[in-house]
């Protein structure tokens, strides 16, 4: 049996590796525009433990797979939290089954700091296996459901 693939919190080093995950994720899911700025000042500032953590699967100085963590409260509520903002696999890597050890990462940062962890996705390509992957490891608790004017109906 294979040793689990280890997934670490990722230091500013990696900001570049990250970011390339984050302009592939939002290729293959751009139902909205992207904003570079945005995005690299959320990088860093999970890099910097400002507002949360990044978890990377890297191999050979080669970052593969990610999970993004940030704190957060609910918008009625000081309760803090821990929400997933992107959980990523790189295409090349999907049939590794990186996707476990980012999840069994979220749920080992949800216990450190002793906050409820909540996870999805968004996307309408492969969701079925997704939806299957995160209810191994994690349980439902409720759904998605998306309308866009712009959209033909479904």
């Amino acid at each position: 049996m294979q040793n689990p693939t280890p997934v670490r919190i990722a230091r500013p080093q990696d900001e570049l590796g990250i970011l390339d995950l984050c302009w592939l994720a939002h290729g293959e899911r751009s139902e909205r525009s992207l904003n570079k700025v945005k995005v690299q000042t959320m990088v860093r500032s999970c890099l910097t433990g400002q507002c949360g953590m990044i978890g990377i699967v890297e191999v050979a100085s080669d970052v593969r797979a990610m999970v993004g963590l940030i704190v957060s409260s609910a918008w009625c509520s000081d309760d803090l939290e821990l929400h997933d903002w992107l959980v990523f696999v790189r295409p090349d890597c999907r049939h590794l089954r990186y996707l476990t050890p980012l999840l069994a990462f979220a749920k080992q940062q949800s216990i450190r700091l002793n906050l409820p962890l909540w996870m999805g996705f968004i996307g309408d390509e492969r969701a079925e296996a997704k939806a299957r992957a995160y209810h191994r490891h994690l349980p439902k608790f409720g759904e998605f459901f998306r309308f866009d004017p712009h959209q033909p109906a479904a």
